[in-house]
């Protein structure tokens, strides 16, 4: 299922359940409460990792219901952003030089800027997160979990950013 479909299909199951900005206690500005998430660009070599973290982005806001996640004709906000780096490195080895644990980590730079004027209402030019995983040690793991517990974080540090970085913005 391509990404714009799972945005669809989560707005409309959203919908239905009633979690609508309107249901909660909201801190974004009245005036920007429907945002676009943009495919994340991707400045590595690792395919995918873009449509991943876009998904994990748009699952946490549509999740946390203070804004609405909308196509970008309709949207007062865009939120975009590239993946910068992602890194997998061995750290431990055993007696046969085998990789057992590796770490892995994920650079991203996001930006939320109002879609009449163009302008940015804040820039994050640096959301890292690092995890390990082992793909032989208990608890057995593989990379692409590992990549979805970053992305997942990421998305945590955009919402958080997205539905609590008003405080210094003059309404």
């Amino acid at each position: 299922m391509s990404i714009p479909v799972r945005r669809f299909a989560a707005a409309a199951a959203c919908l239905l359940i009633g979690c609508t900005p309107e249901s909660r206690n909201l801190t974004v500005p009245e005036g920007l409460r429907q945002i676009h998430v943009r495919t994340f660009e991707n400045n590595t070599y690792e395919l995918g990792i873009e449509d991943l973290v876009t998904h994990k982005t748009v699952e946490a806001l549509l999740k946390d219901a203070q804004v609405a996640v909308v196509e970008e004709a309709h949207a007062n906000a865009v939120l975009r952003g590239k993946v910068q780096k992602y890194i997998r490195e061995p750290i431990a080895f055993d007696q046969n030089n085998v990789a057992t644990l590796y770490r892995v980590y994920l650079v991203v730079q996001a930006e939320l800027y109002d879609q009449k004027t163009q302008q940015s209402f804040w820039v994050e030019p640096l959301i890292d997160h690092q995890t390990t995983y082992s793909p032989i040690s208990p608890p057995i793991e593989t990379e692409a979990m590992a990549k979805e517990r970053l992305a997942g974080l990421v998305a945590t540090d955009l919402l958080t950013r997205v539905t609590q970085g008003w405080i210094n913005l003059k309404k």
